[in-house]
């Protein structure tokens, strides 16, 4: 019996790595019940169907940043496709395009004015989930509301398939050792907003507006530390940051 089991077990795991759907019995007869799946269970045993998820991204990337971790000049355009395709116990397929441009100008020694532009569209049926963030090269971040989209904003404020964000800085060295460490001032103005169920579109219409200040402070290379305190539409936010806005 334990041998014969064994072999369904190969069988099954095998025709998972074919990319085929399987069936395979565990102990969760609570989860049948909640789903509402077909079938009766045996010995508290209940089906679930394994599925594939196939997910494509596609993007272009201009980066002439004199520093990833905190650049002094330079632009950086990015301009990204995505596709999600999955099927678990329903159909989720959608597409997102995010395009987006960023430029930091020094002014003397120790100022560098920055600025972003970013733009975000999905089509189809995405989960409530993939709103939370917005798709870049490097990794996608929350928005709009964060410390990395908009820092006068909660985490997540604002919620849709379409977004449009907007952030202007001027930074300010006020201490700095080349590599290893450097102290800046910050003072920043943020604008953000969805459109839901409205398309994307570019507009000042309709646009969050938040201001604020923060303090950085960057160790070596790559660590990076500092806090903002903005003032929006919900009043003061305060964010913690381990990276640069942008």
């Amino acid at each position: 019996r334990a041998d014969a089991a064994d072999e369904d077990d190969h069988d099954e795991f095998d025709g998972l790595l074919e990319g085929e759907v399987v069936e395979e019995r565990i102990p969760l007869l609570s989860l049948r019940k909640m789903l509402r799946l077909p079938g009766t269970a045996a010995h508290g045993l209940i089906p679930v169907v394994l599925t594939e998820i196939h997910g494509r991204r596609v993007g272009l990337v201009v980066d002439l940043r004199d520093s990833e971790t905190a650049p002094h000049s330079g632009v950086l355009l990015e301009a990204i496709h995505s596709v999600a395709d999955a099927s678990v116990l329903g159909d989720l397929t959608y597409t997102r395009t995010t395009v987006s441009a960023a430029g930091y100008v020094p002014i003397g020694p120790q100022f560098v004015v920055a600025a972003r532009v970013a733009g975000e569209g999905m089509s189809g049926t995405p989960g409530v989930g993939s709103l939370y963030w917005m798709e870049a090269s490097d990794r996608p971040y929350d928005a709009v509301g964060g410390p990395l989209s908009d820092r006068a904003l909660d985490n997540h404020r604002l919620l849709g398939r379409n977004k449009l964000l907007a952030n202007v800085d001027l930074r300010y060295d006020a201490y700095a050792i080349p590599t290893l460490v450097r102290v800046t001032v910050l003072g920043f103005v943020d604008a953000g907003r969805v459109f839901e169920p409205e398309p994307f579109r570019l507009t000042t219409h309709g646009m969050s507006v938040g201001g604020g200040g923060g303090l950085f402070v960057q160790l070596g290379r790559a660590g990076i530390l500092g806090g903002t305190v903005g003032a929006g539409p919900d009043g003061l936010v305060l964010q913690v940051h381990t990276r640069w806005t942008f």
